[in-house]
């Protein structure tokens, strides 16, 4: 199975594509706040659809980090 990180992900149009295909997302690193909270409802909160949610690390919490 392929996996991903998207870096400068903003609101996650990369990770839906890949997410689409079959690939399984480790986490997403977005630094604007407006464009991660998308990105959490589709990834963290709420997958639906051909959606996977992030399989992340437990120490990285899920808010806008910058890089």
């Amino acid at each position: 199975m392929l996996r991903f990180i998207d870096l400068f992900a903003g609101c996650g149009g990369l990770s839906l594509g890949l997410s689409w295909s079959g690939a399984q997302g480790l986490f997403a690193v977005e630094r604007d706040s407006m464009a991660f909270e998308p990105l959490r409802a589709n990834f963290l909160e709420n997958p639906r659809g051909k959606v996977t949610p992030f399989a992340g690390p437990d120490w990285l919490k899920p808010q806008a980090w910058g890089i």
